[in-house]
């Protein structure tokens, strides 16, 4: 049916101006691949953690005989790369493990976010695979990048100007008003302190 239907699609998406791939996915022809977070169930395979994308996964490569990770996996272990051990996953909450560089577990949202995914079609997958997804990577966490944007105090115009009228205050540099040796600079909503 693909061979059939993705020319007509295609000739579409150029003429109307529609992803082709998103579309073949509305249409069901291409199942959309997601990964799927940690749910606590040890699997029968390696027994490595992986990192994914911000989901600290456990590796679905088979495992060597007499050993407990895959062959990738064992050459890392000896190396002293492995990110984890599905040991260390178990022991901490779903999104409180940490691997062995430093990196914190996301929240599966977080990941669909980052990937530019559709929420409903990555739980219609989910389900359809028969995986249950805890609350937990339902909600997605806002964490920010670099440093902290420093607060700033805001004093409105009405207070500024009525304790301006009470003291006696000297002009700086066009940069605002000096009050009682703090500089203040005034906006229309209000006044900004600006040491």
């Amino acid at each position: 049916m693909r061979d059939n239907i993705s020319p007509v699609v295609k000739e579409l998406s150029k003429k109307f101006g529609f992803s082709y791939k998103r579309a073949l996915i509305f249409l069901g022809i291409i199942k959309i691949k997601c990964l799927l977070p940690y749910d606590g169930k040890e699997r029968d395979t390696c027994k490595a953690i992986r990192w994914a994308y911000g989901l600290h996964t456990q590796c679905k490569n088979p495992r060597l005989e007499d050993n407990r990770y895959c062959y990738k996996c064992a050459l890392n272990y000896e190396k002293k790369t492995l990110v984890g051990d599905i040991e260390e996953r178990k022991k901490v909450g779903f999104l409180d493990y940490v691997d062995r560089k430093g990196r914190k577990t996301i929240p599966w949202c977080n990941y669909i976010q980052n990937k530019k995914l559709n929420k409903e079609r990555c739980l219609e997958y989910a389900v359809s695979v028969g995986f249950n997804i805890l609350k937990e990577h339902l909600e997605v966490s806002g964490r920010g990048r670099g440093r902290p944007k420093k607060k700033r105090k805001i004093i409105r115009t009405k207070q500024i100007t009525d304790f301006l009228k009470e003291q006696e205050y000297i002009e700086v540099n066009n940069l605002g008003k000096t009050v009682n040796g703090e500089a203040y600079k005034l906006y229309d909503f209000g006044a900004v302190k600006i040491n």
